[in-house]
């Protein structure tokens, strides 16, 4: 019989984060003034989600796991369409080749608001757009449930060695897992700390499942 520990600091490494990308609703009611998201955030929550209800929100992400499309294809679309009127199209869209793509787009429509509605990156990625000016807001300090967010967490506080500034929410957290033999090793490491140790080091082996990435 296998044993699991879940090492919970260790899901920094693969935390993802929504984010709002560009000014305005990538697929908004037709022939409307698309507002900031600056300007939202200081409106009403019932305000917003009124505003909300006939639009639609491009969603980029990356699409390479067919459990996650799952998920957001046929729950969180359905639920956000039944509960708020919204219609969330989720579209292939990650790394640098985001960033050139929301660059390019940009640079093509000038003021008007892009394509994209949300995004959903990791912190390398968010830095990258950060620096591009990408990222519309700050707003996540508006969000309802944000007093929800243990935001003194290093996890949340920092990404990619930089303060968030509310323009980007976390939206999951991947945990570590190490399976271990009991009959072997009848005390395994429940820290970062534990597991750093030498005698550690030297007896594990580490897979990671394709597709994942720790990026």
């Amino acid at each position: 019989m296998l044993g699991r520990v879940t090492v919970s600091r260790l899901s920094a490494i693969v935390a993802v984060a929504l984010c709002l990308a560009l000014p305005g609703c990538g697929g908004g009611r037709p022939g409307s003034v698309p507002l900031d998201a600056a300007t939202l955030a200081k409106q009403p929550w019932a305000s917003i989600v009124a505003q909300a209800r006939g639009t639609s929100v491009v969603w980029r992400m990356w699409r390479g796991d067919p459990a996650i499309n799952s998920y957001v294809d046929d729950w969180v679309a359905p639920r956000v369409r039944n509960l708020y009127g919204v219609e969330v199209r989720a579209v292939e869209g990650q790394g640098a080749e985001l960033v050139n793509a929301l660059v390019t787009e940009r640079e093509a429509t000038g003021v008007r608001p892009g394509t994209a509605s949300l995004v959903w990156i990791n912190g390398d990625t968010f830095a990258q757009m950060r620096r591009e000016n990408l990222l519309a807001g700050p707003w996540t300090d508006h969000l309802p449930n944000t007093h929800l967010v243990d935001t003194a967490s290093p996890i949340i506080s920092r990404d990619f060695e930089q303060d968030p500034a509310g323009f980007e929410s976390p939206w999951g957290m991947v945990q570590f897992a190490l399976i271990y033999d009991p009959a072997r090793t009848p005390d395994p490491p429940r820290s970062i700390e534990m597991l750093a140790q030498p005698s550690l080091k030297r007896a594990l082996s580490i897979f990671q499942a394709p597709p994942s990435a720790l990026s």
